[in-house]
């Protein structure tokens, strides 16, 4: 596992810290990652930060299998 820091959020700091690298990156959303990702870096998504929108749709009342997805998430952990 590596840790970058840098001052801003900008994409330029994850493409400059990624450089030439072709791999498969964990991730959330991040935008700054999106261009990486159509130059041979594969996007493998964060189950945590997928969990979490399933949370706030069964905390709001908006989805049927939200909680299904919740229960099904914790057997991964």
């Amino acid at each position: 596992m590596i840790y970058d820091f840098s001052e801003g959020r900008g994409g330029q700091h994850a493409r400059d810290f990624l450089g030439k690298w072709r791999g498969k990156l964990v991730c959330d959303d991040y935008s700054g990652y999106k261009q990486s990702f159509s130059i041979s870096v594969a996007e493998i998504g964060c189950v945590a930060h997928a969990r979490r929108k399933f949370v706030d749709l069964h905390v709001a009342g908006k989805s049927q299998v939200a909680e299904q997805a919740i229960e099904l998430i914790g057997r991964l952990y």
